[in-house]
């Protein structure tokens, strides 16, 4: 794999991988928009999440004892040192779903490697 590339191949290369990115994300922009009510917290934990709507959420109760033990399990320890008690209502201030950039570091034979996912 010795193959040369010259900056006009560079360029056509970027600009392919810039259109495939961007229909990737335009896809699966569509597929979080398909689960996004799915995603709520509300949905799954009912009454324990703080809201101006009222109702009961079958499974409220589980999902929040779960998720409590969960809590619980990590928040006192290292790097997050929160309270070790989870109360409710839980004030959520966003549950919107958003995607964000990324960067990543990678080793290869060759060294370290800055990259960043679109």
């Amino acid at each position: 794999m010795n193959e040369r590339y010259s900056l006009q191949r560079l360029r056509t290369l970027r600009k392919l991988t810039r259109a495939i990115a961007d229909e990737l994300k335009a896809e699966l922009k569509e597929h979080l928009g398909t689960v996004a009510l799915l995603l709520r917290p509300r949905t799954v934990l009912g009454d324990y999440v703080e809201s101006g709507v009222k109702g009961d959420v079958k499974g409220a109760e589980v999902a929040f004892r779960d998720l409590k033990a969960k809590y619980e399990s990590v928040a006192g320890g290292r790097p997050y040192g929160l309270s070790r008690e989870l109360k409710h209502p839980i004030e959520i201030v966003s549950s919107n779903v958003e995607m964000t950039p990324s960067s990543i570091r990678t080793r290869s034979s060759r060294g370290a490697k800055a990259g960043r996912s679109p």
